[in-house]
């Protein structure tokens, strides 16, 4: 059995193709989502990106980091750019920018669309540190461009669960991103497990609802 240090030793974990690609699908709903379309006549759409892509306005769309290759094969029509920040996507996926979320900015203004879902690139942060990045994602967008953001709030760092009324939290959060951000609240979903007694007396400890696209869903409009 070798130590942990050996495996936190950078010098001692292969870099090839495969690893880096197994490593990247580890637990990736919508990418098994994309092998199974691939291989099946029946094609299958996640139902809240169906939801999504039914507020999408005419124009070109931009999805970031949330597996948007399998959304972009069922589409072919349609004008939607794949942008992910893992350089290994480029590999299986070579109808893609490769990008980092600080590259964005090199676009410019040019989605009417734009697409960010329960991103693990965006996971433990801060509010704050969300906003930053939402800050960068705004650089991409054109005025009047639909925002549709989704993430779990057991990803999210900074306050007391036990203190804070979360749904208030967050979305006073959104709200305020009109003022700092020219972002307007248009649509919100925020869904927490229900605490209830069970009939044995004991209650339900599975996760939030929707950990695939995550429990916490906000639509804004850039102005």
């Amino acid at each position: 059995m070798k130590p942990i240090e050996f495996h936190l030793d950078k010098s001692n974990q292969k870099d090839d193709f495969k690893t880096k690609y197994l490593q990247f699908r580890v637990g990736r709903i919508k990418h098994q989502l994309w092998l199974n379309n691939r291989k099946s006549k029946k094609k299958c759409l996640y139902e809240s990106d169906k939801a999504v892509l039914d507020q999408c306005q005419d124009g070109t769309t931009g999805i970031f980091n949330s597996a948007g290759y399998y959304i972009k094969d069922l589409f072919p029509e349609h004008k939607i750019d794949v942008i992910e920040s893992n350089p290994v996507v480029k590999d299986f996926y070579p109808n893609c920018l490769h990008l980092t979320r600080e590259q964005l900015i090199d676009l410019g203004p040019i989605y009417d669309n734009f697409i960010v879902t329960n991103a693990r690139s965006d996971h433990w942060v801060t509010m704050q540190g969300l906003s930053d990045y939402f800050a960068i994602y705004c650089k991409v967008m054109k005025d009047g461009c639909r925002f549709f953001y989704s993430f779990r709030d057991t990803q999210m760092l900074g306050f007391n669960r036990l203190k804070v009324d979360m749904e208030k939290f967050f979305l006073s959060w959104a709200e305020g991103l009109k003022e700092s951000h020219g972002l307007d609240l248009v649509r919100h979903d925020i869904n927490f497990k229900k605490k209830i007694q069970l009939a044995d007396g004991e209650y339900d400890l599975t996760e939030n609802p929707d950990t695939t696209n995550g429990n916490i869903k906000f639509v804004f409009v850039k102005r």
